[in-house]
């Protein structure tokens, strides 16, 4: 709440702006997952006494998927945080109630 506040806000980020969960955690994984679920549900079908042929798994096919769906996250992430305040990459850490310290460079966008 900050920003609303007319607060300055200052992001660092060191990788691929969002961090890992969008990036490389929770939302990739959630792709690969659902392709697993639709193995698992596929090999179920007969239960219901539903025929099918054996799945086929394009593994290049999945990943390419899985990053088209992510890859938009880090700019508009990054978009989204230059509304709010200043983007840096580095790193930095608080050494102090008000005081910063690290190795930053301010991002420089095309948005």
């Amino acid at each position: 709440m900050a920003h609303p506040a007319g607060k300055k806000i200052a992001f660092v980020e060191e990788w691929d702006f969002g961090g890992t969960c969008p990036n490389r955690g929770c939302t990739p994984k959630k792709v690969l997952v659902a392709a697993g679920h639709a193995l698992h549900e596929i090999e179920l079908a007969a239960t219901h006494g539903i025929s099918v042929g054996k799945p086929r798994l394009d593994w290049a096919k999945l990943v390419r998927r899985e990053k088209n769906m992510i890859g938009h996250i880090p700019d508009a992430m990054a978009a989204t945080a230059e509304k709010r305040g200043d983007v840096y990459r580095g790193t930095a850490k608080f050494t102090g109630l008000n005081t910063v310290e690290g190795s930053v460079r301010r991002m420089q966008t095309s948005l």
